[in-house]
C-alpha cells in the first residue's frame, strides 16, 4: 500500500507538470515578444556572455509569469517531500534551501564561515567619519543552538559568524548588544520567539528586544529616555492574538502541505496615549506616503490581518514593507533623543516600539544604492545623537553590498 501511494503521487506530479506545462506553453505562445533589431558589431567573449545571460533571464522571468498553477505545483511537491520525510527542500536559489528542524521549525542556513571583512571595515570607516557614537544591535539568530536542531550532517555557521562579528565590532570600538546571548541566557524557546514558517522574529520577541535595547542605550548614551517606565512594560499594552493565519516566506517556498502548522500572529498595541508622524521616502528621498495619528493609526495595517489568504505576508502588518528612507516623529515629545537606524527588515516592529521614547528616528535601508551613496551626507544633515546599526548578522553574509557606504 505504501508503494502504491508513492507511485500514485509520482504519477500525479507528472500529470500536473504536463498539464501546467501545456497551459503555460500556450500562454507563452500568445505573448507578444518585441523583436530587437541590432546593429552587427564585433563583441568580445565577456560582452557576448553578459548578453546571453540577459536573454536567459528575460526568458525565465516570462516563463515564471506565465506558468499556470505554479503555487499548486509548489504545494504538491512540498507534500510529496513531507510524505518522504525529507528534512530539506531544494531551491534554485541555493541559500534559500529550506531545512526542517525539531518540531517542524523551518530554517535557512549560512553554509560557510564568513563574517564579511568589508562590512566590518565599512563600519570602522563610518565610525571614523562621523562625529556621533555608533552602536550595534544584533537580533538573535533563528537557529541559536548551533546545529542541535537541524538535520544530521547540516552545518550552519550563522551562530559562529555572529559571535565573530560581535568580537570584531567590539574590537574596533563599536559597542554591540548581542541579543542572541541574552536569548540564550534567558533560555528562550525558538518556537515561541520566531515564526515557524518565516525567517523573522515574532512581535513579542521584537518587543523583548526593544526592552533589552532600551536599557543598553540608556547605559551607553548616559540618557534617560522619555516615557521609558511606561513603554517598557508589557502590562501597558493590549495584545490581540490571531490563531493559525500565517504562512511566512519559508513556508511559501515549500507550500502549505509541507509545513507542520500555520503560524499565529500577535499585535501589541499601547494602552497609553500616542501621537506620531510617519513618513516614507523612495531611494531619491521623494515622499511616498505620510501618516499622522496614534500608534495603531500609523504603524498597524489592519487589512493585512483581515486578508484570508494565508500566504499574505502578515509580518508587514506592522509598518508595512519598509522604504529606502523613513522618518518617525513622536509628536508627544517636545524635545528629546534623535537616532539614525541603519537597518534590515528586523527593524520594522522594533522601531515602532522604540518610537515611544525617541523624538526622531531616521531609518536608512542601505540595500539601496543611492541610500548608501548619500548616507554620510544625510547623517550630517539630521544631526542625530547616535547611529544604530540594527540588522541580523546574516545580512552581512547575504547582502554584502548593504555595507558599501
Amino acid at each position: 500500500m505504501q508503494y502504491f501511494k508513492k507511485y500514485f503521487l509520482v504519477c500525479f506530479m507528472l500529470f500536473c507538470l504536463g498539464l501546467t506545462g501545456f497551459l503555460s506553453g500556450s500562454n507563452i505562445a500568445k505573448t507578444e515578444v518585441k523583436a530587437e533589431v541590432e546593429t552587427a558589431k564585433p563583441q568580445n567573449l565577456i560582452e557576448e556572455n553578459a548578453k546571453l545571460k540577459g536573454k536567459f533571464s528575460q526568458f525565465e522571468d516570462m516563463l515564471s509569469d506565465k506558468f499556470v498553477g505554479k503555487l499548486a505545483i509548489v504545494e504538491k511537491y512540498g507534500g510529496f517531500q513531507r510524505f518522504l520525510n525529507k528534512t530539506m527542500v531544494d531551491d534554485p536559489v541555493t541559500y534559500r534551501r529550506v531545512f526542517k528542524g525539531d518540531g517542524g521549525m523551518l530554517y535557512y542556513i549560512i553554509p560557510e564561515k564568513d563574517v564579511n571583512d568589508e562590512a566590518v571595515l565599512a563600519m570602522k570607516k563610518l565610525k571614523e567619519d562621523i562625529a556621533v557614537p555608533i552602536f550595534c544591535i544584533l537580533p538573535p539568530n533563528k537557529n541559536t543552538k548551533e546545529k542541535a536542531n537541524l538535520p544530521n550532517g547540516v552545518l550552519d555557521y550563522s551562530v559562529l559568524n555572529e559571535n565573530e562579528l560581535y568580537d570584531r565590532l567590539s574590537n574596533i570600538g563599536i559597542k554591540t548588544l548581542s541579543l542572541s546571548r541574552e536569548y540564550i541566557k534567558e533560555k528562550k524557546s525558538e518556537k515561541e520567539t520566531f515564526y515557524m514558517t518565516d525567517t523573522h522574529w515574532r512581535n513579542e520577541t521584537a518587543f523583548w528586544a526593544y526592552q533589552r535595547s532600551l536599557k543598553f542605550l540608556e547605559k551607553e548614551m548616559f540618557v534617560k529616555f522619555h516615557n521609558a517606565d511606561k513603554s517598557n512594560s508589557l502590562k501597558n499594552y493590549k495584545l490581540e492574538k490571531f490563531k493559525g493565519i500565517y504562512i511566512g516566506s519559508m513556508g511559501k517556498r515549500v507550500g502549505k502541505e509541507y509545513i507542520e502548522q500555520k503560524d499565529d500572529y500577535t499585535l501589541i498595541i499601547p494602552k497609553f496615549d500616542t501621537k506620531y508622524t510617519y513618513i516614507k521616502y523612495d531611494e531619491n528621498y521623494k515622499v511616498k506616503s505620510e501618516k499622522k495619528g496614534s500608534f495603531e493609526e500609523v504603524f498597524v495595517n489592519r487589512w493585512v490581518i483581515s486578508d484570508k489568504n494565508e500566504y499574505t505576508d502578515k509580518y508587514i502588518t506592522m509598518m508595512d514593507y519598509g522604504a529606502p528612507y523613513e522618518v518617525i516623529v513622536n509628536d508627544k515629545i517636545d524635545a528629546g533623543v534623535s537616532l539614525v537606524i541603519i537597518r534590515d527588515s528586523f527593524a520594522m516592529p522594533f522601531s515602532a516600539y522604540l518610537a515611544s521614547n525617541v523624538k526622531h528616528i531616521y531609518m536608512f535601508d542601505t540595500r539601496y544604492e543611492n541610500i548608501r551613496r548619500t548616507l554620510r551626507k544625510k547623517i550630517e544633515e539630521v544631526s542625530p545623537d547616535a547611529v544604530l546599526l540594527l540588522c541580523n548578522s546574516s545580512s552581512a553574509y547575504y547582502f554584502d553590498d548593504m555595507f558599501e557606504f
